[in-house]
């Protein structure tokens, strides 16, 4: 019998390691053409960096639990070397991109450059590192940006504090507000109003969030939780715009991709693509759900909540565009488009008809 660690909001069973690694086909393409290239990209050929992911492997297979304290403890005090500087490195590139290629927030700003008009109103929900919310900034945007937990990398990155621990402000279009994990936006931003924003960005936040929308059905739901879907939607004007960029799972094919992308960038990494849509879609929420560990965890180090709230391509469309009612203004289908954070996306800008009615939001609280 297959074991899980639990059923993720979306009615998802998440497999647990021996699950991952049970699998012949997962398994080699994990130790393959995925970790290689990963370890390619950041650099990192010596032998110590080799022989450490080695010991994660084999740690991980023995594991009956990804989020096992004892084995995360063990791994991550060989990541934290200060002889291998793995964390240090990951966060450089991220910001700088590496070899010549497009760091994580070149990509991203690439992706929104298609709805990006004259001055708008944006909030960033997630803003994490906070480098997207900076940019968008800096060319001119008016950006309130919100997470929860620990924002020390966001402090430091995005420069000096003000009005106390709770909110920084760098300019009069850039401020940061910590966000208690299920609260509403009344509870986070000052003098907030429905429809306020033309923008909401939601980038790779969803399967990160315990409360990614309101699922009264969901067993860790506590009362008085606002989805955090339901949030966006309410908080941008009819006619408004949500960028999402998420991890998906099955539902696509070799074909949709190379439409999507192009033969250009297909070429560049035609052989992972290929080995990628060999597994099943099981097999690829496998992937994902390893993935996610993995970089958060480990590679990143940021004690990230990681509740694998992952969905397939059927399931996040009957989401946003059937229970929501949101309108498909684009959808990219993107596949493994940062080299440093390997998991396989779509980005979509999903519109708010004008005459959307947020009372149906409300009605499901």
């Amino acid at each position: 019998m297959v074991k899980h660690i639990h059923t993720n909001i979306h009615g998802i069973m998440i497999p647990t390691p021996k699950d991952v690694f049970s699998n012949p086909r997962v398994k080699a393409f994990i130790q393959g053409q995925w970790m290689e290239k990963w370890l390619d990209y950041m650099g990192y050929k010596e032998n110590d960096i080799f022989a450490l992911i080695n010991h994660a492997m084999n740690s991980i297979e023995r594991s009956t639990s990804l989020g096992s304290t004892n084995l995360e403890a063990k791994l991550i005090s060989h990541f934290r070397s200060p002889k291998l500087q793995v964390v240090k490195n990951m966060n450089t590139i991220m910001v700088n991109g590496r070899r010549g290629e497009k760091s994580r927030t070149d990509v991203i700003m690439d992706y929104l450059s298609k709805r990006l008009h004259s001055k708008l109103r944006i909030l960033d929900i997630g803003t994490g590192n906070g480098l997207v919310a900076y940019r968008l900034a800096n060319a001119g945007h008016e950006v309130c940006s919100i997470d929860v937990g620990d924002t020390s990398d966001t402090y430091e990155r995005l420069g000096r504090l003000a009005d106390g621990p709770k909110q920084l402000v760098l300019s009069r279009d850039l401020q940061y507000h910590l966000m208690e994990p299920g609260a509403g936006l009344e509870e986070v931003i000052p003098n907030f109003h429905e429809n306020r924003y033309d923008m909401a960005l939601v980038l790779t936040v969803f399967h990160h969030a315990q409360n990614s929308y309101y699922n009264p059905a969901y067993s860790k739901w506590t009362k008085g939780w606002h989805g955090l879907l339901d949030e966006a939607i309410r908080a941008v004007k009819p006619g408004g715009m949500i960028a999402v960029l998420e991890s998906v799972y099955g539902g696509l094919s070799l074909g949709d991709l190379k439409q999507s992308i192009g033969n250009e960038k297909y070429a560049q990494n035609q052989a992972l693509y290929e080995s990628y849509f060999r597994l099943s879609d099981a097999e690829q929420l496998k992937l994902g759900v390893f993935a996610d560990w993995w970089l958060n965890m480990l590679a990143f180090n940021n004690d990230a909540f990681c509740p694998y709230n992952f969905n397939s391509m059927q399931g996040w469309r009957e989401l946003f565009f059937t229970k929501y009612g949101m309108d498909n203004s684009l959808e990219l289908i993107t596949g493994f488009d940062n080299p440093e954070t390997p998991e396989f996306h779509v980005f979509w800008y999903l519109h708010k008809p004008k005459l959307y009615d947020n009372s149906k939001l409300n009605s499901q609280r």
